[in-house]
């Protein structure tokens, strides 16, 4: 029994997900990707390497610990998850 009330919990993902999913690139610069999110009103996507296979989640939320001026001064940056997210 769900715990969810009335139809809520009777829903599964895909009746409610959303079904032409943006996808960005390993391969995209950052700014390229925020500006890919932006245009697009949401606040994440996943990302796939040159074959298509998923390799991670980017989201907004990701960028909040970014010194841009760092990043500006680097000009790229790693962002992979399980990797110190500071800039070098």
């Amino acid at each position: 029994m769900s715990s969810l009330p009335g139809r809520l919990g009777s829903l599964l993902a895909r009746d409610v997900m959303t079904p032409n999913v943006v996808v960005l690139k390993d391969s995209d610069t950052l700014e390229s990707a925020v500006r890919n999110l932006k245009s697009r009103h949401i606040t994440g996507a996943p990302v796939v390497c040159d074959t298509g296979r998923l390799v991670g989640l980017l989201s907004l939320s990701d960028l909040v610990d970014i010194d841009l001026s760092q990043a500006d001064a680097v000009g790229e940056a790693s962002l992979a998850h399980g990797h110190d997210r500071t800039l070098w």
